[in-house]
């Protein structure tokens, strides 16, 4: 049986932080896309080719709180992962109730990063397993 990979979409600046999370990624065999604008990212999310999103809430262009409305919107399965160096706590309470899978404070451990998009996936199966 074929397993597919998975697919991450990470949106924020065209940044080391973000190269440097791709190259983690894929190395750990996810198929990773970099976008810098809300609009793409809905719009791959719109699509169904996305099974995950992580966000950098620190970036300008971007409204951490907004995306993560628009992003479960338009498909109310996808797991968001939300990465800030500057996350107070009423933003997150925010980004949480609109349907945010899990916050990370940047910087981020690279066992961390990796144990929330694992777990992600496995509730996400666990969820598919159940409605079967």
């Amino acid at each position: 049986m074929e397993v597919a990979i998975k697919r991450i979409l990470i949106v924020g600046r065209d940044s080391e932080d973000s190269s440097r999370l791709a190259r983690l990624l894929t190395h750990s065999k996810y198929h990773v896309t970099v976008v810098e604008d809300q609009n793409t990212a809905v719009g791959a999310v719109q699509a169904g080719d996305v099974d995950l999103v992580i966000t950098d809430h620190d970036n300008k262009s971007i409204n951490g709180v907004n995306l993560v409305k628009q992003l479960k919107q338009a498909n109310t399965d996808i797991r968001v992962v939300m990465v800030s160096r500057l996350l107070d706590l009423e933003t997150y309470l925010d980004v949480m109730n609109e349907g945010c899978y899990d916050c990370l404070e940047a910087p981020c451990k690279v066992e961390d990063v990796l144990r929330v998009v694992e777990r992600a996936f496995e509730k996400a199966a666990a969820m598919q397993t159940g409605m079967n």
